[in-house]
């Protein structure tokens, strides 16, 4: 047994030496690059160690049905309306231990560069009345605090729930829309994110934009 624990503690610890040369030449880029050893008999060692990045994920829900009934439709992506009183229509918020401020259509996190921010959107139907879709980016102040944040999208197993069998959910593929950035500095960045409202049968009901800001501390 002794043997066995051995071998397994210098194999970990070949491991660990591993991953710290990766780390000192800045090819761990990702949390999905990133592997946390714990391993209790002899030795244990933390993420901040070895990652040199982690997603902050912001969920952006929009209250669509208030939006359509207050600014009407329209059908210019390049003329989208403004929303002024954002602040009581658009919610963002990220995980407690990110989160810097009150969740609102303002945002504060706390991230340090290399970090990669996603916002994904939805609305407060969860996109079974009403689906928001986040189309354009522009930065007003602070561009060079974020890399340019671009769309990308990704095949995933998401689990469905079953109204006749709540315990057993099955699973179907589904494509995950967001939009990434990768944090440079610390600091505010101002800017406007664009969206269309489309409704259950996919029709687009009007394009909208906001000015939030996101204030990026350490």
């Amino acid at each position: 047994m002794r043997t066995l624990l051995k071998d397994l503690d210098s194999q970990i610890l070949t491991m660990v030496d591993w991953l710290g040369k990766l780390s000192s030449a800045g090819d761990l880029q990702s949390s999905r690059d990133c592997r946390i050893l714990d391993y209790g008999l002899s030795f244990r060692t933390s993420r901040e160690n070895f990652c040199m990045s982690e997603f902050i994920n912001v969920l952006i829900a929009i209250d669509a049905e208030t939006i359509l009934g207050k600014y009407g439709k329209n059908t210019d992506p390049n003329s989208p309306a403004s929303i002024p009183d954002s602040s009581s229509l658009i919610y963002m918020t990220t995980r407690q231990n990110q989160l810097g401020s009150t969740p609102g259509s303002e945002l504060t996190i706390n991230a340090s560069p290399m970090d990669i921010i996603r916002w994904r959107e939805t609305t407060l139907s969860l996109n079974s009345e009403y689906t928001s879709v986040l189309y354009r980016f522009n930065a007003l102040s602070g561009q060079g605090l974020i890399s340019t944040p671009v769309p990308r999208s990704v095949v995933l197993n998401e689990p469905q729930p079953s109204s006749q069998d709540p315990l057993n959910p099955t699973t179907q593929k589904i494509n995950s829309y967001y939009w990434e950035s990768e944090v440079l500095d610390t600091g505010t960045v101002t800017y406007n994110f664009s969206f269309m409202i489309l409704n259950h049968k996919g029709e687009k009901q009007g394009y909208y934009y906001w000015d939030p800001y996101i204030n990026i501390q350490d």
